[in-house]
């Protein structure tokens, strides 16, 4: 049996920032660098910068459980993550992205605590759902879609 997979992206975006300064600021590394001259898989410039970590795929029936790991070295930088929102002239952005399996979606719903801390930064969040049941879509299908819905 198939199971409803989650993935969790923590993202500042913006025009034109130095997303190098972002990353000795807090001192994680990120898993994704884009820049405004990186092409697109349409050949044009993506025309913004865009700092982010990843949660990778993990089964879920909570989407909660995700949002904490994707959110949890942040934690007590709350002030530095708005400081650097303002600084870069950008915004947090936390995309979760379901592919529901089996008619079986997970629970969507935030703890407070969760609330208060995307708050404190102001933080726009975002979902993708993809019900996948009886589509039979492989991985590779999966990846593809993530790609190209990372296409603005």
């Amino acid at each position: 049996m198939k199971k409803t997979i989650v993935y969790v992206y923590f993202t500042l975006l913006g025009d034109n920032f130095d997303a190098d300064y972002v990353t000795q600021t807090l001192g994680i590394q990120p898993t994704a660098i884009q820049n405004p001259t990186d092409l697109l898989k349409t050949g044009k410039a993506c025309g913004y910068t865009a700092w982010e970590t990843e949660v990778q795929q993990e089964e879920s029936t909570n989407i909660a459980i995700q949002v904490d790991k994707a959110i949890a070295p942040f934690l007590d930088k709350a002030s530095l993550l708005d400081q650097l929102r303002q600084e870069c002239n950008a915004e947090w952005k936390l995309t979760i992205v379901i592919y529901v399996e089996d008619d079986e979606p997970p629970f969507m719903g935030f703890t407070r605590e969760q609330m208060k801390f995307l708050g404190s930064i102001e933080t726009e969040i975002e979902f993708d759902m993809y019900i996948l049941s009886d589509r039979g879509i492989s991985q590779h299908q999966r990846e593809m879609e993530k790609k190209i819905n990372s296409i603005p």
